[in-house]
């Protein structure tokens, strides 16, 4: 509130009228009515009860007059804040939790490079369009991972295949053991279709061998021995060699065997459905002679030679 100035000056002992005082009484009502300032007003004066209903509005507060320890708790409310005003460094540490963030909040430019770690996806989350071409690697295939159904019909090509050239020609000294490999006779394969050890010079186009052991024949005593060669039909055999092997194992023989002077054949054998039937003959080589009467291992080999 400025200086009050008084319209009339009334001195001491002298007669004055009713309009001067009162002139001079409305100077002072206006000035107090209308302009009195803070510096007017009493320290801690201005008490709750002295404030009209929504008498402080934003217009009376001044810049940064509002302190945190004039908050009350708990009312900074979401209205309260101004878009955008909560800023980084406003946000304590490890509070913004998964339910702070909203739906599809968390874009691709926010998540650090290298940060989707295998702990962070869920099982089966990473689909085929995910991956990036040519980004399947040898490396990145689990062992066995590449069954007989993942590859498609034609796929595997002669120059994709180990010992295959481009004709389609199958050199088998590079077909390891254990491989599964159709085309093999059956005769050469194991119950569960693996491959046993087989040599090229074993496997024609039109006729395949098959090698029979002969069990520990004791020819002395036994003039005729059975040897199975599960065909179950003698149509598709074209030809059996036998050799016979002496117990020290320092010889092998032919049979059917001739004689040094030519005068017999020792030996001889059929075929039926079931065997290949070796017979010796007695009084012949094979007979009473201690080089065929206790092997200590097979008594040799009967060799099927039969058409596919």
């Amino acid at each position: 509130m400025g200086n009050i100035t008084l319209p009339y000056t009334i001195t001491n002992g002298q007669t004055t009228d009713a309009n001067k005082v009162m002139a001079n009484l409305n100077a002072i009502i206006a000035e107090v009515n209308g302009n009195l300032e803070s510096v007017n007003i009493k320290d801690l004066a201005v008490i709750t009860d002295k404030l009209a209903a929504l008498a402080v509005t934003a217009a009376k507060i001044a810049t940064d007059a509002v302190e945190t320890l004039k908050i009350k708790d708990a009312n900074v409310t979401a209205v309260k804040l101004a878009t955008d005003s909560v800023e980084t460094l406003k946000i304590k540490d490890v509070n913004v939790t998964a339910a702070k963030l909203a739906t599809d909040s968390v874009e691709t430019l926010k998540i650090k490079d290298v940060n989707v770690t295998a702990a962070k996806l869920a099982t089966d989350s990473v689909e085929t369009l995910k991956i990036k071409d040519l980004n399947v690697t040898t490396g990145k295939l689990d062992a066995d991972a590449v069954t007989n159904p993942k590859i498609a019909d034609d796929a595997v090509q002669a120059e994709n295949v180990l010992g295959l050239t481009g004709t389609g020609t199958v050199s088998l000294d590079n077909v390891p053991d254990g491989t599964t490999y159709q085309k093999v006779h059956g005769d050469y394969v194991d119950a569960s279709g693996k491959i046993d050890t087989i040599k090229a010079a074993n496997v024609s186009y039109k006729y395949q061998f098959k090698c029979l052991t002969i069990g520990n024949w004791n020819m002395d005593s036994t003039e005729t021995l059975n040897v199975a060669h599960g065909f179950g039909v003698v149509g598709v055999i074209r030809g059996v060699f036998i050799m016979i092997y002496a117990d020290t194992g320092a010889a092998t023989y032919p049979f059917p065997y001739p004689s040094t002077d030519g005068s017999y054949v020792d030996g001889s054998f059929m075929i039926d459905a079931t065997n290949v039937v070796l017979h010796r003959r007695t009084g012949g080589f094979f007979d009473s002679n201690t080089d065929f009467d206790n092997p200590s291992y097979a008594r040799g080999y009967v060799i099927v030679m039969y058409e596919v």
